[in-house]
C-alpha cells in the first residue's frame, strides 16, 4: 500500500514550548502502531507552510498540484 502525507503546516504540523514553532510535519507517523505500517510505503512533500486561515486560492492550486504530483 502507498500512502502520501502532504504537509501544509499549521497546528497539527506545530509543536508547542514557551513558543509555537514548526516540529517535524511527518513526525506523525512515528506514532502510528508497526503493526499497521509495516507494508505501507510512504512519500512525503511539503510544497509550502501556511497556517489555514492564510490560505488563499494561489496555495490551493499548489495544494492541486502537490496531490496530482504524488
Amino acid at each position: 500500500m502507498k500512502i502520501s502525507i502532504i504537509s501544509t503546516g499549521g497546528t497539527i504540523a506545530c509543536k508547542k514550548d514557551d513558543n509555537i514553532h514548526l516540529d517535524s510535519p511527518f513526525k506523525v507517523v512515528d506514532y502510528a502502531d508497526e503493526n499497521l505500517t509495516r507494508d505501507v510505503d510512504f512519500s512525503f512533500s511539503s510544497p509550502f507552510t501556511v497556517l489555514s486561515e492564510n490560505m488563499d486560492f494561489a496555495l490551493w492550486q499548489k495544494l492541486i498540484a502537490a496531490v496530482n504530483e504524488s
